[in-house]
């Protein structure tokens, strides 16, 4: 299994980058890996709210279901990954003096024989995981 776990401060509100972050139709906006992400059920952000998912991954495009299973507005969203791996990530805003820092955590594991590749799975996460802290960075730096 791959972890990954950041603290990123950023300038926008606590309640501007929750509403943003808790939205998974903004993926590809803050997550390079990702191409697309689609609502597929649900009205919008939200516990339930199911999301269709392309990443890319070593030049290929993979499918996955991203579900919200958490969302505590305006503090924590949460969600897990289903597709040729399976995972959750959990963001957390929160106000620290007058910084809002976004807590984001995430673990991911490859599906049957393939999970023998966790290890260099792993390498392979950190180099997302700083591309996520580097676009969520990005994309709050201004809105406040």
């Amino acid at each position: 299994m791959a972890q990954y776990h950041a603290e990123i401060t950023v300038k926008a509100s606590p309640q501007t980058a929750f509403a943003y972050l808790a939205d998974l139709g903004n993926l590809p906006e803050w997550d390079s890996s990702v191409r697309d992400a689609t609502l597929l059920d649900g009205t919008g952000p939200g516990i339930g709210a199911r999301y269709d998912v392309t990443v890319g991954f070593y030049g290929k495009a993979l499918d996955a279901t991203y579900e919200v299973t958490g969302h505590d507005s305006p503090t924590s969203v949460s969600y897990t990954i289903d597709g040729k791996a399976t995972g959750s990530t959990e963001i957390e805003v929160q106000q620290r003096g007058d910084d809002t820092v976004i807590v984001y955590d995430s673990t991911i594991q490859m599906r049957g024989i393939a999970r023998w590749l966790d290890r260099g799975l792993q390498v392979a996460y950190d180099g997302i995981g700083e591309n996520v802290e580097r676009g969520i960075a990005k994309q709050l730096r201004s809105a406040r």
